[in-house]
């Protein structure tokens, strides 16, 4: 079927559209980039942050993908990955303790900024971007 105008293509940009008009609805009050990017995180429960926390790195990537890697790669990718708690819990004792001191950061641009000035701002966005760019590709 090459169609130009499928049921695929209606309910894609039926998502986008019901998006757009949900952004713009709810964007309108916002005046400052700190309220864009804390998005009145404020004014949710510890429930619900966890639950986007998780719903963020769990999700079909993460439970197809290592399905994949251990049929393909065996035990070995499942003992890697039994290092991934271990990993979580250092952060958890040695790094989040320290994280308070960046609460009024908005970006690792803005923290790179405090330790090394413009050069560390910049050096941190070109690295952000080919990161991002890499990732797209």
């Amino acid at each position: 079927m090459s169609q130009l105008f499928t049921i695929d293509f209606a309910i894609v940009a039926a998502y986008l559209l019901i998006t757009l008009i949900v952004g713009i609805h709810f964007g309108r009050g916002i005046t400052t980039m700190r309220e864009y990017v804390i998005g009145g995180y404020r004014r949710y429960s510890v429930v619900i942050l966890v639950a986007t926390l998780l719903a963020t790195r769990v999700g079909g990537g993460a439970t197809f993908g290592s399905s994949e890697k251990i049929f393909v790669l065996g035990l070995i990718w499942f003992t890697v990955q039994l290092g991934v708690p271990i990993q979580e819990i250092l952060v958890a004792r040695y790094i989040a303790p320290h994280v308070g001191r960046f609460r009024n950061k908005l970006s690792v641009g803005e923290m790179m900024g405090d330790f090394y000035g413009r050069p560390g701002r910049v050096t941190i966005g070109i690295v952000g971007t080919i990161k991002c760019v890499g990732s797209i590709g």
